[in-house]
């Protein structure tokens, strides 16, 4: 299964950094948000995936363009599964400048909140499918 959704998210005055772009960090940030609303539209969290935790296995960011103050980023976020984890591929365009800011890939793991080891991700999907 691969589940593709659209979140926009803005450009704030906190997010920008001391040469007046986008900071690496606020990225992410934004990203997380992102990802927390469409997490929250299939009816799951980090916290509680069909009773289970869900933590940040890798991230990797490849940058295209700079964004500033203002810019509306559209974040296009496909998700699906392999066999260690969640794996959530974004496309980040920047509406305002018409141009991919950048593509980015998290790869998140679903951990037994009993004994803290690494599960199948399957079981994302099964509770996405309950979820929505």
């Amino acid at each position: 299964m691969n589940l593709v959704f659209k979140e926009q998210v803005a450009v704030r005055v906190d997010d920008v950094n001391f040469g007046g772009h986008l900071d690496h960090a606020r990225l992410i940030s934004l990203m997380h948000q992102a990802r927390v609303q469409v997490f929250k539209k299939l009816g799951v969290s980090e916290l509680n995936c069909a009773g289970n935790l869900m933590v940040m296995r890798s991230l990797e960011i490849k940058y295209s363009a700079l964004s500033y103050l203002d810019d509306v980023l559209e974040m296009e976020l496909s998700l699906k599964t392999n066999r260690a984890c969640v794996v959530i591929n974004y496309e980040i365009i920047n509406l305002n400048q018409s141009k991919k800011a950048a593509r980015a890939e998290v790869q998140m793991a679903v951990i037994d909140k009993n004994t803290g080891q690494a599960i199948s991700p399957q079981v994302f999907l099964e509770a996405c499918r309950r979820g929505v």
